[in-house]
């Protein structure tokens, strides 16, 4: 089901700004919807259901904003010519809207559509978009039940039929970053038929192994392993968008706020720290958009990974595993199962993907 996308609104301020802090702040507020068309281009909005029940949001970007491109799409499409499709894929906490905050010539989903691909952005369950199902209620404390093997094992599987049906594609390319890189490896080791459907996948800052973790990250985790026992069977929201409320974000964080360099120091504690790379104008508008929700068992199947030392299902304990799995240890991923071409990329400064752990998940295959 696809729906034409609203008109964006750009909301005045009455705060005294500058028009450049204007414009950031009201793209702080846009949706990926919003924003794909505060960019100038074409896009359309996806709703699909999972087969347990869970319901979907997906955004395309058909074609470019360039109208010669444009008019070129629809001289091949008339001509049976399909473009190439892409699927990006967001990691923990985030949404469709980080392949979309930085505009024409950097982001991106904005790149590929103007190199010529049908752009698609996928959403997992339990963020922004994704909090609805066909029999419960997110209230319902069983809607949060599950991590990101469900991810892969489901919503990649219905994002992928789904986006191949529509285009007529017998394949398509992946671009996972974070949890998204997970949920694939997840996908196409225990559904191998799913390696067909992917011409080739890069994994950003891929995540399958945890060595050596770093900053925030690795104070987190010692405290997640030893409560892991005792919430594993708990399931609840984590970190809705709105958690952080985007005023306080925009109030603290803008550049020449005092607190503007406490925020950036947050933000390299967590993902780790690139001067180069970092864009203190632009961090307000990130952090409107993140956290965007996700489940506690996200969290908590990480912490069992890094706890174990195995890429495995989550752990439900002796008597739960017993009875899901049939036995007493939870199945572990098998990696040679990935056939499909991969491509792993990774960085000496990320916190959170360590090169070992990334270089551990190609190894494996």
């Amino acid at each position: 089901m696809a729906d034409a996308f609203p008109a964006s609104s750009l909301t005045a301020r009455t705060a005294p700004r500058t028009a450049k802090e204007e414009l950031l702040a009201a793209e702080a507020s846009m949706s990926a919807d919003q924003l794909i068309q505060h960019w100038g281009y074409p896009g359309e909005r996806h709703s699909i259901p999972t087969e347990d029940g869970y319901l979907l949001t997906l955004q395309r970007i058909p074609w470019s904003r360039d109208a010669g491109q444009a008019e070129q799409a629809g001289q091949a499409a008339q001509a049976g010519q399909a473009r190439p499709v892409v699927l990006l894929q967001h990691g923990l906490l985030q949404t469709a809207d980080q392949w979309l905050l930085r505009g024409p010539g950097q982001d991106l989903a904005l790149l590929m559509s103007d190199q010529g691909y049908d752009v698609w952005l996928g959403n997992f369950r339990g963020n922004t978009y994704c909090k609805n199902h066909m029999t419960m209620s997110k209230d319902n404390a069983q809607f949060w039940d599950f991590s990101w093997h469900e991810n892969g094992f489901y919503d990649l599987a219905a994002t992928i039929d789904y986006v191949l049906a529509v285009t007529g594609q017998p394949s398509l390319s992946y671009i996972g970053h974070s949890m998204g890189t997970t949920a694939l490896l997840v996908l196409l080791a225990t559904r191998p038929e799913y390696n067909r459907r992917v011409r080739v996948a890069s994994l950003l800052a891929p995540v399958a192994y945890f060595s050596r973790p770093r900053g925030l990250t690795a104070m987190l985790f010692p405290i997640t392993r030893k409560i892991e026992h005792d919430v594993r069977a708990v399931h609840m929201e984590l970190l809705p968008l709105g958690s952080v409320p985007r005023s306080a974000v925009g109030a603290l964080c803008r550049p020449g706020a005092p607190t503007a360099t406490l925020c950036m120091a947050a933000y390299s504690h967590t993902t780790g720290p690139d001067p180069r790379q970092m864009n203190a104008t632009l961090l307000p508008t990130v952090l409107s958009h993140v956290p965007a929700g996700s489940s506690l068992g996200q969290f908590v199947h990480y912490a069992q990974v890094q706890k174990s030392g195995l890429f495995r299902q989550y752990d439900h304990g002796v008597r739960g595993n017993t009875l899901r799995y049939g036995q007493p240890q939870p199945p572990l991923y098998n990696l040679s199962s990935v056939v499909a071409p991969v491509l792993f990329h990774y960085s000496t400064g990320d916190y959170l993907a360590h090169p070992k752990g990334a270089l551990l998940g190609s190894s494996t295959r």
